[in-house]
């Protein structure tokens, strides 16, 4: 078995990357995570944060939102909403500002979706409650 990985980052428009590297670091919602060859089998949900990897001894970095990574037989792959690459780690403060007002935007739109559906969800059981209470009152011929 070589010692290379296999790194594919996928969003929902394209492949961002599919290339042979050396390593990857990541962040994952519960530490940074270290890749290297042969490692043991993982699946990981990813922060928004920045990825290295290595390839031909040269550290490559990109930004990559929330998402969940699998490590398995030397393949690692990435689904993430989004992620891009750059050359120079100062620029990425942008970012991951932008990425990550992006996530918030898009969290507060499913909240507010969420507080809507609740409260139709709400209104529909008072009005059944109320039309079982009266069908029981007039069974009881009150």
């Amino acid at each position: 078995m070589a010692d290379i990985i296999n790194l594919k980052i996928i969003t929902p428009e394209k492949v961002i990357l599919d290339e042979e590297v050396g390593s990857v670091i990541v962040r994952t919602v519960d530490s940074a995570r270290g890749i290297l060859p042969r490692r043991a089998p993982l699946v990981a949900m990813l922060e928004l944060g920045v990825l290295i990897y290595r390839q031909g001894g040269v550290r490559n970095y990109m930004v990559v939102a929330e998402g969940i990574m699998e490590v398995k037989r030397n393949k690692v792959i990435i689904l993430t909403e989004a992620a891009e690459e750059g050359d120079d780690i100062r620029k990425f403060g942008k970012k991951m500002a932008s990425l990550k007002q992006k996530q918030k935007e898009a969290a507060h739109k499913a909240e507010l979706q969420f507080t809507e559906m609740h409260a139709n969800l709400m209104r529909a059981m008072r009005s059944l409650t109320i039309r079982q209470h009266q069908e029981i009152e007039k069974r009881l011929g009150g």
